[in-house]
């Protein structure tokens, strides 16, 4: 149990990374894993996206960091093929993944594809995600999943950063679980934001349908969308302006103009 998934990241970098080390990740991707990697040394590198998510570039990499449940910040999910070859190439150059499975919890259309981790024994896998957006922001409390042989180490690094996280948070969420309020909580918030994601959709083909396409937003709580006319920069700016906060895709990556919205707060 970490204070929160960019804590774990930082944890994991100071395990597994030396100076020059090499990193891959995702390009558009999240810029707290690049800065957590960045800060222990390492040497990052861009992996470009398809339809069936990220590609494995030539070379080895010490971590590869993915999204697969739905790519941050393009939305996509990963293939149970391209799941597959991921854990091909770890076991073949003795690398490790880490899978972010932020907003997992929160899937609409469809039966959602496992995670890495639980797709085969003794993967290659470290799997990671957070409470603070399954029950509510202030709840600092993240989760890591390891392989057996890593317990020990890493649980002796957590001791490092901060000794642990609190300890009644821990004990009452634990409660939360077990008394199987948790569950319910998840099955009555992923109906209130499919309906929200689906307004939103719905309000952006009526209305805004010659100047944006939504990407795939099968999961998750935020939508992306792709600007066929406009400026991004000015556009964001305007949407402020109005009060929407409508952060773009440039700073995640030079390649991208587009812009993502949150729908779990939109009122019916």
């Amino acid at each position: 149990m970490l204070t929160s998934s960019q804590q774990a990241l930082q944890l994991l970098a100071l395990m597994f990374l030396d100076a020059e080390d090499e990193v891959w990740l995702e390009e558009p991707g999240y810029r707290g894993a690049r800065n957590a990697f960045l800060a222990a040394g390492a040497r990052c590198r861009a992996m470009p996206l398809d339809d069936q998510g990220a590609l494995p570039l030539s070379g080895r990499a010490q971590l590869v960091y993915l999204t697969p449940g739905h790519q941050y910040p393009t939305g996509t999910p990963m293939s149970l093929a391209r799941r597959l070859q991921w854990l091909a190439w770890a076991r073949q150059h003795d690398s490790w993944l880490i899978e972010d499975d932020y907003d997992s919890e929160f899937h609409y259309d469809g039966r959602p594809a496992p995670a890495l981790q639980g797709m085969e024994a003794n993967s290659r896998v470290i799997s990671l995600g957070t409470f603070s957006k399954t029950l509510f922001p202030s709840l600092r409390l993240a989760w890591m999943v390891v392989p057996a042989a890593l317990v020990t180490a890493l649980g002796r690094a957590r001791s490092v950063l901060d000794g642990h996280s609190a300890l009644l948070q821990q004990a009452i969420t634990a409660e939360f679980i077990q008394q199987g309020y948790f569950a319910s909580h998840l099955r009555l918030m992923r109906q209130l934001y499919h309906s929200r994601r689906d307004r939103l959709l719905m309000q952006l083909e009526q209305h805004l349908q010659p100047w944006l396409r939504p990407l795939p937003a099968a999961s998750g709580l935020q939508l992306t969308v792709e600007l066929l006319q406009g400026d991004e920069a000015r556009l964001t700016q305007l949407a402020q302006a109005d009060g929407l906060l409508l952060p773009p895709l440039s700073p995640l990556t030079p390649a991208h103009s587009d812009s993502r919205a949150g729908y779990s707060a939109l009122q019916r």
